[in-house]
């Protein structure tokens, strides 16, 4: 870039990383350099407006030095844009040394030096001592952009080697795939026809299996109908089994009731008979003493007389 003469220094490193400001400058500034008249717009504020400038660089360098830039490569603005930089560079610089051979050539005739003006001589000496100069700096940069630009060729095929390798595979997967579906394809066309088939042939039990799924469903009709009522007949029963249980235990307890109103009763009864003959008792008892003490009584009289 310095053999050119653009006023920056540019090297490998600063496009380590994403620089799409430096690429749109350098960009912009070989588009002028190769020809001022092209109309390109250098606003890169937004994403439109860098899409935009990259479409219009790469169709005025198409339209006017059928040089075919990468736009999206460009818009990277990493080391592959390098590769697109350096399509136009390579161009204005076989241009810078096409000018510099003439000026040369020019220079070696010694009627044409003689014949040429003082103005000539001073328009074309910074020219040639900025090329000279340019060309002498910029041997290291110039090997270094080769280098990095032969390392991003061979990554480049290794990437394709690659991505070959991955389609070989794939179209060998893709392959095996339609093997495996026409087969079962095949398989499938095979199972339809023969389910065709059997369904178009009617068995000769065939009729005999219909009547006797109609007397199974009659069947089960009947059965499902004989559940039904037993079910309800068992829970009948169950109701009248429990009003049943709980009459029998409600007359235990009116038979147990009466039972002890009875038996109080007669304890009842016994305890004023025993009071009665304890009392009459006691009446022959006293009626007995007097009947001795007269009997007594009537003995010593006697025995008196």
């Amino acid at each position: 870039m310095r053999a050119l003469g653009y006023p920056r220094s540019v090297s490998m490193d600063n496009f380590r990383a994403p620089n799409f400001q430096l690429v749109a400058d350098v960009l912009y500034w070989m588009v002028k350099r190769y020809d001022p008249d092209i109309a390109v717009s250098d606003n890169i504020e937004s994403e439109n407006d860098r899409v935009d400038f990259l479409t219009g660089v790469a169709e005025a360098m198409l339209n006017k030095a059928h040089i075919k830039l990468n736009a999206k490569r460009l818009y990277a603005a990493d080391g592959h844009a390098v590769k697109e930089l350096l399509k136009l560079a390579t161009l204005l610089y076989s241009a810078s040394r096409v000018e510099q051979n003439d000026t040369g050539g020019g220079g070696g005739e010694g009627g044409g030096a003689a014949s040429s003006t003082f103005a000539d001589d001073e328009a074309e000496a910074p020219l040639t001592s900025q090329a000279v100069s340019g060309s002498l700096g910029s041997t290291r940069e110039s090997e270094l952009i080769e280098s990095g630009g032969r390392e991003i060729l061979a990554r480049s095929r290794d990437n394709i080697a690659a991505m070959r390798r991955q389609c070989e595979d794939l179209e060998a997967d893709e392959a095996e795939l339609n093997a495996k579906i026409k087969k079962k394809r095949n398989e499938l066309d095979r199972g339809e026809k023969r389910l065709k088939s059997l369904q178009a042939h009617r068995p000769a039990f065939a009729d005999e299996l219909d009547k006797l799924e109609g007397e199974l469903r009659r069947y089960y009709e009947v059965y499902v109908d004989r559940f039904r009522n037993l079910d309800f007949l068992e829970h009948n029963l169950d109701r009248f089994h429990e009003s049943e249980m709980e009459e029998l235990e409600e007359y235990e307890r009116k038979r147990n009731r009466n039972a002890e109103r009875v038996r109080r009763e007669q304890l009842k009864q016994v305890s004023l008979n025993d009071s009665d003959d304890t009392g009459s008792l006691i009446d022959e008892d006293d009626e007995s003493t007097e009947d001795q003490a007269s009997r007594s009584y009537s003995d010593s009289n006697d025995d008196n007389f």
